[in-house]
């Protein structure tokens, strides 16, 4: 084990959680105005957090085995695209793109390397649009009262975007539409979504997430705690009746080459954590519905991510549950604050919380350590 990599790690870990919490605590804003108009702000502490965690995702050093289990794809792909932006705007060239890949994210790679040969620059927007957008979250969704020990588990998040790149780009566009769906900004969060699909196909799911947030919204009264659980439990059963149809389908698209995963055993034990935030999530649903806000719309998403354990465990579409993880992360810091509030020993429920936060952790960090190739991180400047 490379204990200087992950020393460094959980030193940054809680540089995220502290910078977070004096930023929102604190509020600092850099006020741009023009005569009495005010043309834009921004909160200084996010600022200067964000540019340190895109610093040590553009500056680290990538090669085959290192920097990320995918990163030196992503690399080679930047180095090896070739042809002029305008040829992919061809129908016919258009149409062989998307037959290989998400075609919004090809076009934007063709871009920077027709700009410059250095995939740092590239980097740069890439980790640039994952951190802003996995921050824009949180700091639309936090407030003082909020456990930033959580952020933690989002600092896994972003560490695993060392790993599939393009799946968390879009992820972070997929938070932006979060943020809209919190502001009740339907048509633009629609639009943040399919933009998303165009970087990676999973996101499709989120146009589901959209729905049902939707009819939350227009209809108050139609989502009950029954109704959710209720629900879960039709959506997974059909996929464990439909499976063989459920394989044939992913077997004719792109995805085919994963078919062998199939036939390999399956284990639900490391779902199981992530899982019982969902399940806890939406037995509390009557408690954060009385709430309101943001809090009770989580609850909806979350039923969603519970819905498609099935799918998402023994169909092997695991990136899915990645959609939902900073979800999760939110819903923890919510249970941080209601559930000691039904019992006496409030102060042991608080400690028993963080303790759960920080085993996830340790079960994330576990995770990308055996599974991935993010250690030993290496600066390469």
């Amino acid at each position: 084990m490379d204990f200087v990599t992950l020393a460094f790690y959980i030193v940054l870990s809680f540089v995220l959680v502290f910078g977070v919490k004096i930023s929102i605590n604190k509020n600092y804003f850099l006020k741009i105005d023009s005569k009495s108009k005010s043309i834009a702000s921004f909160n200084i502490g996010y600022f200067f957090l964000a540019s340190i965690f895109i610093f040590f995702a553009v500056f680290r050093y990538v090669y085959n085995g290192y920097g990320g289990t995918d990163a030196y794809s992503y690399v080679t792909f930047f180095q090896e695209i070739n042809g002029s932006v305008f040829d992919y705007f061809k129908i016919e060239r258009f149409l062989k793109f998307w037959n290989y890949s998400e075609s919004l994210f090809n076009i934007i790679t063709l871009i920077f390397r027709r700009i410059s040969a250095d995939y740092h620059l590239y980097f740069l927007f890439t980790y640039g649009l994952i951190v802003v957008g996995l921050f824009s979250f949180v700091y639309n969704t936090y407030d003082k009262k909020s456990n930033f020990l959580t952020l933690i588990l989002l600092f896994c998040s972003y560490l695993h975007s060392y790993n599939v790149m393009r799946g968390w780009m879009s992820i972070a566009i997929c938070m932006f539409a979060l943020i809209d769906i919190k502001e009740k900004r339907w048509a633009k969060s629609l639009v943040s979504i399919i933009i998303a699909v165009f970087f990676h196909t999973i996101s499709i799911i989120f146009i589901l997430v959209w729905g049902v947030c939707r009819i939350e919204d227009k209809y108050p009264r139609f989502f009950t705690r029954q109704k959710l659980f209720l629900c879960a439990a039709l959506v997974n059963l059909s996929f464990f009746v439909g499976k063989n149809l459920a394989i044939a389908t992913i077997m004719s698209t792109k995805y085919s080459s994963y078919a062998e995963m199939f036939n390999m055993p399956v284990s639900i034990i490391g779902y199981i954590p992530t899982y019982i935030i969902c399940f806890v999530a939406v037995l509390m649903y009557p408690r954060f519905k009385r709430l309101g806000g943001f809090s009770s719309t989580a609850v909806i998403i979350l039923a969603v991510d519970l819905s498609l354990l099935y799918f998402t465990v023994f169909l092997r579409g695991w990136r899915i549950h990645d959609y939902f993880a900073p979800i999760r992360m939110y819903m923890l810091s919510r249970f941080y604050i209601e559930i000691p509030k039904g019992f006496k020993e409030k102060t042991l429920i608080k400690m028993l919380i963080n303790l759960y936060i920080a085993a996830l952790f340790v079960q994330s960090i576990h995770g990308l350590l055996e599974g991935s190739k993010v250690f030993p991180y290496i600066l390469n400047i």
